[in-house]
């Protein structure tokens, strides 16, 4: 499930690292090359190791199985996060990465909508296409929803303040529904001197 990761990211923003990221960047090094490299190396080793468990159905022994598969990828997880985190710090990489920042404030958006997508076409009620497609093809379809994902999440936020997801999820918060449309900015009327 994804509780590891909801628990590992409270942890992060209680840590204080997210709100003073240049202040914290010895801890964010020490991350991403800890876990960084100890996510590659586990999964290299949960590789083989996924084939052997896959008959192990009781008990204990699928619990283990399951966190064997699903530590590598919380760990490369953080260690991606925390590389972006240093990369962020560097001018040049805050203007290449900019075009992404509007997917991210869709990011709950965007989650919902590659999942159906996917599933419609990977799964039998859609177009059933699970273990048929090359690497390539995978690859190339990978980067063609990413990237119809950023184009639609910018068209979107030009419009809107937040993401359709975002805005229900505020507003079932909030208990109202709020703005979606961005707001015109009041003139402030001169104070009358004296």
């Amino acid at each position: 499930g994804c509780a590891p990761q909801f628990f590992l990211g409270l942890a992060l923003w209680r840590s204080g690292i997210l709100r003073d990221v240049a202040g914290s960047i010895r801890s964010v090094r020490r991350i991403f090359h800890g876990v960084f490299w100890g996510g590659l190396g586990l999964t290299f080793l949960a590789i083989p190791l996924a084939a052997k468990m896959a008959t192990w159905r009781h008990g204990w022994l699928e619990l283990l199985r399951g966190c064997a598969l699903e530590l590598p990828m919380i760990l490369l997880a953080l260690g991606y996060f925390a590389g972006i985190l240093l990369l962020l710090q560097r001018a040049r990489w805050q203007r290449w990465l900019a075009p992404l920042a509007p997917m991210g404030r869709m990011a709950l958006t965007n989650y919902l909508g590659q999942s159906l997508v996917c599933t419609w076409i990977f799964n039998g009620h859609g177009l059933g296409l699970y273990g048929k497609l090359t690497p390539a093809a995978f690859m190339l379809g990978g980067v063609a929803l990413y990237g119809a994902q950023i184009a639609f999440s910018r068209w979107w936020l030009g419009r809107f303040r937040f993401g359709p997801a975002e805005w229900l999820w505020r507003s079932m918060t909030y208990g109202r529904l709020q703005p979606l449309r961005p707001q015109p900015l009041q003139e402030v009327e001169p104070c009358p001197e004296g």
